[in-house]
This record gives structure tokens, sequence and C-alpha cells, in this order.
């Protein structure tokens, strides 16, 4: 999302705000915090489409939306983030997430099928690769399918 310092954005470092104070537990006024800054990347001045995608994840992980929405949320993010950055490592995150939310749900194949979309040949980190073939091997043993 930032190469370096001097190309970041006021919204790009406001969203490496709300990343840590979540990483390091402290979600008191998060909700508001990171509503504000999805309106900002909506905004015709601070237009950022992965800084939308990266918000609106965070958000429906943290129970920051409707129950029923968050597996279409999820989705949105994967289907935005593959249009504009696939096989990035905000990508393979998505995708992650979405697996995980279907396999929560007892949707196991349709987690499989998530996990599918993460390749070499899709372009994602090893590292991103390597947590979801795990997962699927997981889920493969779950399923009593050796």
């Amino acid at each position: 999302m930032v190469n370096s310092i001097e190309d970041t954005t006021p919204l790009q470092l406001d969203t490496l705000i709300l990343q840590k104070k979540i990483s390091q537990g402290d979600l008191e006024g998060t909700d508001l915090f990171s509503e504000q800054i999805l309106n900002r990347s909506r905004s015709t001045s601070e237009r950022d489409h992965l800084v939308e995608a990266r918000v609106r994840m965070d958000r429906a992980l943290l129970g920051m939306i409707e129950v029923e929405l968050i597996g279409a949320e999820l989705r949105w993010c994967v289907d935005r983030l593959h249009a504009i950055s696939p096989g990035s490592p905000l990508h393979g995150l998505a995708l992650l997430n979405l697996a995980n939310w279907h396999r929560n749900a007892g949707e196991s194949m349709m987690s499989l099928i998530v996990h599918a979309d993460i390749s070499r040949e899709g372009g994602h980190p090893e590292d991103i690769i390597g947590l979801s073939r795990l997962e699927a091997a997981r889920i493969y043993v779950t399923l009593n399918d050796l």
C-alpha cells in the first residue's frame, strides 16, 4: 500500500495508525476512526481503492458491520483487490480471510475453492501460499480426505 514515507498520503498514514491500533488491541474508538478513513477513501479528493478494501476487510473481521453481511463484505474485498492488485499480499490476505470465514460457517468445500485461488501462477507471495496450503491440508484432514 505504501512504497516510501515520501509517497505516503495522509489517508495512508491514518490507515497505518488504524492498523497499528488494531494490532495492539486498542479498539476504543476504532469503529469511528475506521469509518472516517473509509469515507475519506471514497471521497473524490482522497480516493484510494486499496485503503477502501483494507478498511472494509478490517471492519468486517472486527464485527463492525452486521453479521449477516460479513461474508458478502469479505467477497467484495477479494473481488476488488483481484481487479486492482491481483496477487498482492493484501489480495492474498483477503482470500485467506474469506476462506476462513467459509470454514467457520461450516462451508469446508467453499473454503477449499477459495484456497485454490491462491497460487504462484496468481503471483501471491510464498508466505500466503504456505498458509493457504497448510489450512487446506487441515480441512482435508477434517473431511477425512487423505
